[in-house]
Parts: structure tokens; sequence; C-alpha cells
């Protein structure tokens, strides 16, 4: 976050707000569509000439994440899987901007050359307004060079955030056998972190995003973060 810009102790200390823009993974299996996006570093869409996110805040969004599972445990809106990126990069370097709502007659008042921004917005049958949605333009939003401290990831459960986010590795050990007078080597079986990440829990019990951001920084990559 750019200490340079005077909104953002205001910003930081509002829970409606986040450092981050997230994108929640959908579909009947959720968690192979983020194992899919984190090897491929890409986020893809076939529908659209963009890429969608949100602004919502995640410590805010868990109540949405639970009201999707309930209404449809199928094939929810949003998953309780999801990645977040740093919202001032994704403006500055990667030119994310927020939607712009309106009328369709509006549309038409607006270049078309914006129009990948545009969302109609009617009161009564298509008021989508409440997921904040900003967007990438383009149909995929390779993330392969975007700075990883700033990158976290959400699962719903330890198990699953672990898999997601370790890495599997292997360190040598020994043990000295007393028989032969000499020292076995043998291997370790390891899960080194490689992302940063939490829970829906544990962002549950956490006032707002800005404090889930700063806990990010007890989180060193390489450490062993066990298998579970």
């Amino acid at each position: 976050m750019n200490n340079k810009n005077k909104s953002n102790h205001l910003r930081s200390i509002r829970s409606d707000l986040s450092p981050y823009l997230f994108h929640y993974t959908k579909g009947s299996n959720p968690y192979a569509n983020m194992e899919s996006i984190l090897q491929e570093c890409c986020l893809k869409s076939q529908k659209h000439n963009y890429i969608c996110f949100t602004d919502a805040p995640a410590t805010s969004n868990i109540p949405l994440l639970e009201y999707m599972y309930a209404k449809y445990p199928q094939r929810p809106m949003y998953s309780h899987y999801g990645i977040g990126f740093s919202r001032d990069i994704m403006y500055e370097k990667y030119d994310a901007r927020n939607v712009i709502y309106g009328t369709l007659k509006e549309k038409e008042l607006i270049d078309i050359s914006l129009h990948w921004r545009f969302e109609e917005m009617n009161i009564e049958t298509h008021d989508f307004s409440w997921l904040r949605e900003w967007r990438i333009e383009g149909n995929n939003f390779d993330f392969s060079e975007f700075p990883k401290e700033h990158i976290i990831i959400i699962a719903p459960t330890k198990v699953d955030l672990n898999s997601l986010i370790g890495e599997e590795d292997y360190e040598v050990d020994f043990s000295y056998e007393h028989e032969i007078r000499s020292s076995i080597p043998y291997l370790i079986q390891t899960n080194k972190r490689k992302l940063k990440g939490f829970t829906t829990e544990e962002i549950k019990n956490t006032p707002n995003d800005f404090t889930v951001s700063a806990k990010t920084e007890n989180q060193i990559f390489g450490e062993d973060i066990g298998f579970l």
C-alpha cells in the first residue's frame, strides 16, 4: 500500500474496504478450479472479454459465501475458494478498473473502448451492484509476474489451504545405527509455503481485511506448513 496516499489511513480504519481485489472460483469442483488457476498462474474467461473481481472485503464476504452454499450447494455463484491481489498494484500495473453501473441508454453515451467496464443496472430486474465489481480487460489475466507477497489465497479448511499454498519437498536427516556404528541418511517429506493464505474461519474471526493483510507478514515463504 502506498504510504504517500493520504487516504490510506482512512481506508485502513474502515471495515467495509479492502486492500485486495478478490476472484472467487465457482462450479461443481471449486477446489480443482483453484488448483488449476494456481498451477497456470492465470485467470481465464470463456464468456467475456474481461476478468471479474470484487473489492468487497473478505471479512464481510463470509456471510455471502455461506448464503451461496446454502442456496446453491452444487453450483454456488461464489465458493469458499478465492484469490486476492493487491488493489493498488492491480490498478497501477494491470489496469484493473471498477465497473460502471448504469442504464443501457447511458451505455451508448460511453465510448465503445470502455464498454468492457459497463454493467447494466435495473433496480427491478438486473441489480448486481452489491458485487462491487472490478474488471481487467481481456479474456485472461496472467499473474505469473505478480509479486507473490501481495497475493493471498482463501480456502474453507486448513487441509485444503495447505494443499493449495504448499509445495512438496524433502529434507535429509540422519539416524545413527549402533549395530553398524554409522549414520544412515533418510528423507523427510515436507510441505513448504509458496503462497500466503487463510481459511474462511480465520478470516471470519479477523476485524477487517487490513488486519488480514498485516498478518501475512508472519507467513514466511519456504517455511514448513505441514500436510495436516
